[in-house]
């Protein structure tokens, strides 16, 4: 049912979303410690817009990843990224391909990123 998660990491129903799922860690990470990878389908943004439009969810989808023009799509094959809910003051950061610890975070906290304005919402944040 759920994609791999990197050791460390678990899913889980206890998160700021309380209709679905979302990411806790397991033990202590360290600010700028790797996490894991956003895995996913390679495909030029050009094949993407065609393919998709607007609609970048489950997508690493950088505004200016110089020099790429390729983005991560995880719409088909989800990732355990994809699980991650957002929150105003993240604990992890997407970059460069790869999920980081962005701040020093203790064992059972919930990994929350801050998405692209670009990401569409359909809630307000709290």
């Amino acid at each position: 049912m759920f994609p791999p998660i990197p050791e460390g990491l678990e899913y889980t129903r206890e998160c700021v979303d309380p209709s679905g799922w979302g990411v806790r860690t397991t033990r202590e990470w360290k600010a700028g410690e790797k996490i894991g990878d956003f895995i996913g389908v390679r495909m030029s943004k050009t094949e993407f817009r065609q393919r998709y439009g607007k609609d970048i969810t489950y997508t690493y989808y950088v505004r200016h990843n110089f020099p790429s023009s390729y983005v991560l799509v995880a719409k088909e094959t989800r990732n355990f990224v994809s699980f991650i809910n957002e929150g105003l003051e993240p604990s992890v950061e997407l970059k460069r391909y790869a999920l980081w610890a962005k701040r020093d975070m203790a064992a059972g906290e919930e990994c929350l990123l801050r998405y692209n304005a670009y990401y569409p919402r359909t809630y307000t944040l709290t």
